[in-house]
């Protein structure tokens, strides 16, 4: 057996063992199988239908009901130490050994080379640097990270980027809607990206469409 089957299968055994509590589901490459409604159930594009999934349900539930913070060890919960903020809307945790790239889920960050790409990443280090990490699972994207809802100490890490201006209510996958009340809040105070020029305030899943066409306009001259 090669090396390279060998840590496949490895890879392999190590998601199935995961399954109950990371939500993972089968989806094609590079598709992302949408948000989880209160159901757990979701829009599949590939199948052109609605698919659920029962445990997820009560799972997704759970995390978005929480008035507490979760404690480590708690059904469906992960826990472990910071390894590096990816940018402003994702992180790597190592939990037990395991290197997790954690996607904060129903929030969109700038992208790193859009305005306030950099201040919002910072906000994120700000939050979680030297803190232990606490996140709830939800689903898993189509880049093949961990979509939770994430706790550092006390603070709701995806609401609390939020609230400072640091990142968009993201309503295509959304699940917690008190998100979006926080979104209308920091835009009233002109916190952190309200703050700029509207015509630099672009959604972040704008600017990447709009990226993905530029190069593939170049890519067909």
């Amino acid at each position: 057996m090669s090396n390279t089957t060998k840590a496949f299968r490895e890879e392999r055994s190590w998601r199935s063992a995961l399954l109950p509590f990371l939500l993972l589901i089968c989806v094609s490459a590079g598709a992302h199988p949408g948000a989880l409604d209160a159901q757990g159930c979701h829009w599949d594009a590939a199948k052109k239908a609605r698919h659920c999934h029962q445990q997820a349900a009560g799972d997704a539930s759970r995390a978005l009901q929480r008035s507490t913070v979760p404690k480590a060890g708690e059904e469906g919960i992960l826990d472990g130490r910071l390894l590096w903020v990816t940018d402003g809307d994702s992180l790597r945790v190592l939990v037990k050994g395991r290197d997790m790239e954690v996607r904060l889920a129903d929030i969109d960050a700038p992208e790193r080379d859009q305005p306030h790409g950099w201040e919002s990443k910072l906000q994120l280090i700000d939050l979680v640097r030297g803190k232990h990490i606490v996140f709830a699972p939800l689903d898993v994207d189509g880049y093949g990270r961990i979509v939770a809802r994430v706790w550092a100490g006390e603070i709701d890490v995806n609401r609390e980027l939020v609230k400072r201006g640091a990142a968009w209510f993201y309503p295509e996958y959304a699940r917690d809607e008190e998100l979006y009340l926080e979104e209308q809040r920091a835009r009233d105070a002109k916190l952190g990206l309200w703050a700029l020029p509207l015509e630099q305030r672009q959604e972040p899943w704008t600017w990447r469409r709009q990226g993905r066409e530029a190069s593939e306009r170049k890519r067909r001259k």
